[in-house]
């Protein structure tokens, strides 16, 4: 049986893209983390700022803003969707019960 999504809601699809984004957040957190901590002293003497952005804090701010972009773009993202599925149809899927 073939289904059409005509609609998303925009909150619920904003959550699920927020807490997405977080994940990789943190993934990249950690990431920049360690390259922090493998930064060379004379560049961190030079910058301090690149020490603050590349060391442990990465671990709460990446999370934090890829939490917020993902949420954001979730939420514009089905706005979107929803004003172009009205014009020119939506998602259209083929769903079978199981056997």
């Amino acid at each position: 049986m073939d289904k059409e999504i005509t609609a998303y809601e925009p909150l619920s699809a904003a959550k699920i893209t927020g807490i997405t984004y977080i994940v990789l957040g943190l993934i990249m957190g950690a990431f920049y983390a360690v390259l922090g901590m493998n930064m060379p002293q004379d560049v961190a003497d030079s910058m301090p700022i690149m020490g603050l952005m590349f060391g442990w804090s990465a671990l709460f701010w990446m999370p934090l803003f890829y939490g917020i972009m993902g949420f954001l773009i979730g939420f514009v993202g089905a706005l979107f969707y929803n004003w172009l599925a009205a014009r020119v149809g939506g998602i259209v899927m083929t769903l079978e019960d199981p056997s």
